[in-house]
């Protein structure tokens, strides 16, 4: 009779096991990143683009993003911080589906539009993205937000760090 229920317990704690394996690969992948793509000209900063990328191994089903804005500031100092605020209204096609390997870019122009300017002293901006990872019933959601500072010259620097 103990090798019964060894040989259950066994197979109990293997199923478990295997079922915790697959758990832990749907939510580490796939990695959702969101960077800046830049325009060439770094005195024009907010003529960027946002760009999503799927770097993990399983695709990613009704993703969304939503524009998030801090600060612009034109013609007065900056300050580079604060809270992002969510911008009304989708910043791309809603729902889309992103396998592995795959890049969408949301330009800012999609978000807000600001006509180039020399008084340009600093942005604060960050993107929220919600997807939802293969056999994963709920959304997951990502933010990552972006600061433009001045480096002298009327010349920018896009910084990026999480956000929450």
């Amino acid at each position: 009779m103990p090798t019964v229920k060894r040989r259950f317990s066994e197979s109990l704690l293997t199923g478990m096991a295997v079922f915790g394996f697959l758990v832990s690969l749907m939510t580490v992948y796939p990695r959702m990143t969101i960077t800046i793509s830049g325009p060439g000209d770094d005195r024009q900063p907010l003529s960027s683009s946002f760009l999503i990328s799927n770097d993990g191994y399983l695709p990613t089903y009704s993703v969304s993003a939503t524009c998030m804005l801090g600060e612009i500031a034109i013609g007065k100092p900056f300050s580079g911080s604060g809270t992002l605020v969510p911008m009304s209204g989708p910043a791309m096609p809603p729902l889309l589906t992103l396998y592995p390997g795959a890049k969408e870019s949301v330009p800012f122009s999609n978000c807000f539009i600001v006509s180039p300017s020399n008084l340009l002293t600093g942005a604060y901006l960050g993107l929220r993205v919600t997807y939802r990872p293969l056999l994963w019933p709920k959304t997951r959601t990502i933010t990552q937000a972006f600061v433009a500072r001045g480096i002298g010259a009327n010349h920018f620097v896009w910084y990026s760090y999480p956000s929450k």
